[in-house]
């Protein structure tokens, strides 16, 4: 089974995922900027690698 089917999918794996997907870092993206506030992340592409490490 993969790790997220047993909930223990790594957050900064998740994180480098996001970091990837440059659709998710573009001004105009209010969606996105707005979940990343509700899981406690900035939407910050810079520091969101700091935190990825």
């Amino acid at each position: 089974m993969a790790a997220h089917e047993h909930g223990a999918l790594n957050p900064r794996t998740l994180l480098r995922a996001l970091l990837g997907d440059n659709t998710l870092w573009g001004p105009k993206n209010g969606s996105c900027g707005l979940a990343f506030k509700q899981a406690g992340l900035p939407h910050d592409r810079s520091a969101c690698c700091r935190l990825a490490g």
